[in-house]
């Protein structure tokens, strides 16, 4: 969701309902997670998962943007990162 805010999904929503303050108040309390920075945030969801210890060692992580535009995909190269997990103790 690069081109879209919470603000503005809730805006949108609303619209569609005017005057509907149980729909108003419902949505006012969602956040859509939007992410402005899509380099960003695929690093961020790697990271998370590299931290995590239900991941098991030596699971190979990769971060992947599709470009809805293009219809293509492309590896984030440097989200690319071999577990070696303190958690689970080698041997």
């Amino acid at each position: 969701m690069l081109t879209f805010t919470n603000e503005h999904l809730r805006e949108k929503v609303k619209s569609e309902a005017p005057g509907n303050e149980v729909v108003a108040h419902a949505v006012n309390n969602i956040d859509f997670l939007p992410f402005p920075q899509l380099e960003e945030s695929v690093k961020a969801d790697v990271k998370f998962l590299k931290e995590n210890p239900l991941v098991l060692e030596d699971t190979t992580l990769t971060g992947w943007i599709y470009d809805v535009t293009t219809g293509k995909v492309k590896s984030s190269l440097h989200c690319m990162i071999l577990i070696r997990n303190p958690h689970f103790p080698r041997g």
